[in-house]
């Protein structure tokens, strides 16, 4: 080791030192003084020891002021004050993963969720270096959690992001992070405090439109619905049909969709499935808008699939997918087409796509069944949207009918 390195070593055992008597003063401008002096020391540099030492002796009287700043906010300027210290702190202590599973360290992080949950904004210019903090806080498991059940991206959004839009990117990068989560992690989920924040995001779109909060929603039911935990969220089906409608039938345009279709279609067969959750299509409106739904995620998965030569598996939640879009062909000349004008253009969408696929690929491929549903799918959206019938249809529909007839319980179907 050169004498530089010894130099700088035994400097910042003498920094490390200072500290901890520093911080056993009881004048709280002390205790002050000496927390930034050791963050502004240590805040580039690589020491595990200076880092466990802070947190280990932090100062008592300086973390009690932090406990009860959320709980009285009577005084702004020292609020202000003492919030923005705090989250100087806690973006020093999670400024790598050094303290990410430290017990004491741990305990900054529900001062912080309790924090953000305030509705007094905090003057902060580093919403960026603290978006990197939270990001690594949250890659160990047991963090994640306390993010996850306390609604803590909800909250950050509504105190950092909603004032401040240039950063809306990073805050979703953040949030698809915290929301990883899988089948294997499920047990460790509370369902309680998982359905209370849906209620809470919900209820809070119902007052005010948001598309950010919109694509925060689904966020966090596609890790619900991955860790196959939907059936046990008490979700009010009602209110996020109006949401689904809002943003995914009034801005119908596939590209512009603020959320994975994919998902969306996943979420919404999987509550019709339920036997725990109310929700029936007992209405043209819901008719419309499930088919319009599932009709963009089958059309979708067909274009992946053909792109990437791979078989399109009529699985058997695309299967209930293409009866409710049958179901509406079906009721397709009692719909109220001034109202759904662009309906017709979203049913022709599926068309199409069955078409350009069975151009690559045969549909002697599937069982009779499944040759029997996609027939049935182009026989009817031709005849119903007054379709131009094709020389490819023609050849597909013949030679499927023929081994079809050949299955009574199918063709008694024709």
């Amino acid at each position: 080791m050169n004498n530089g390195q010894e130099w700088v070593n035994e400097a910042e055992k003498y920094a490390i030192e200072d500290y901890i008597q520093n911080t056993t003063l009881s004048d709280l401008y002390t205790q002050k003084l000496a927390v930034r002096a050791f963050m502004s020391r240590f805040s580039h540099r690589y020491n595990p020891r200076a880092d466990l030492s802070f947190v280990k002796h932090f100062p008592k009287e300086l973390f009690e002021e932090f406990c009860k700043m959320s709980d009285d906010v009577t005084n702004m300027d020292k609020y202000q004050e003492l919030a923005t210290f705090f989250l100087e702190v806690f973006t020093f202590i999670f400024r790598n993963l050094d303290l990410n599973s430290d017990e004491k360290a741990q305990t900054f992080i529900g001062l912080f969720l309790k924090l953000i949950k305030t509705d007094q904004k905090i003057m902060t210019t580093n919403i960026n270096t603290l978006i990197d903090s939270v990001m690594i806080c949250v890659s160990y498991k047991s963090n994640k959690l306390l993010f996850i059940h306390e609604n803590g991206m909800f909250h950050f959004y509504h105190l950092f992001i909603i004032c401040n839009t240039h950063l809306k990117s990073r805050f979703l990068e953040m949030t698809e992070y915290a929301y990883t989560f899988y089948r294997d992690d499920n047990s460790s989920l509370s369902i309680v405090k998982l359905t209370e924040n849906i209620n809470e995001i919900i209820f809070d779109l119902m007052r005010k439109f948001n598309s950010d909060l919109t694509w925060f929603l689904f966020t966090v039911l596609k890790m619900i619905y991955r860790c196959r935990l939907l059936d046990e969220i008490d979700l009010c089906c009602t209110q996020f049909f109006r949401i689904t409608k809002f943003e995914y039938i009034l801005n119908f345009n596939i590209n512009d969709l603020v959320f994975d279709i994919s998902y969306v279609s996943k979420i919404w067969i999987s509550i019709l499935n339920s036997s725990r959750k109310s929700f029936e299509i007992d209405t043209m409106e819901k008719l419309i808008v499930m088919s319009a739904i599932f009709t963009y995620y089958i059309s979708k998965m067909m274009a992946d699939c053909y792109n990437k030569s791979v078989k399109f598996v009529l699985t058997k939640k695309i299967k209930q997918m293409f009866y409710v879009i049958y179901l509406t062909l079906v009721a397709y000349h009692t719909i109220n087409h001034h109202e759904y004008d662009w309906f017709a253009d979203v049913l022709k969408i599926l068309y199409e796509k069955i078409q350009i696929y069975f151009k690559k690929y045969s549909i002697e491929d599937y069982t009779v069944e499944d040759q029997f549903l996609f027939i049935q799918h182009l026989i009817k959206s031709m005849s119903t949207l007054d379709l131009d019938t094709k020389t490819s249809n023609i050849k597909i529909i013949k030679g499927s009918l023929g081994r079809i007839l050949t299955y009574p319980s199918l063709s008694n179907r024709l």
